[in-house]
């Protein structure tokens, strides 16, 4: 199963996802995208700053495949 890393895009800068995840399709990493954006979203609205932007998925070897913006997780389109 090929293993997608799901970067978080934090004040314009990806935070490196080190460890990734497994999915058997890019649908399904990007399903997981967007459950995962929605935690960070939940965690930084109980604070004062919102510099969560989206999440950047990439494959293996690093290459961006699809980027979720913010607006797509709040709108919940998984």
């Amino acid at each position: 199963m090929p293993r997608f890393y799901l970067n978080p895009i934090i004040g314009g800068r990806l935070a490196r996802d080190h460890d990734g995840e497994e999915h058997p399709s890019l649908e399904a990493a990007r399903t997981s995208a967007v459950l995962g954006g929605r935690e960070i979203l939940t965690d930084q609205l109980r604070g004062e700053e919102i510099s969560f932007q989206g999440v950047a998925i990439a494959d293996e070897s690093g290459v961006i495949l699809q980027v979720v913006g913010i607006s797509e997780i709040l709108r919940g389109h998984s």
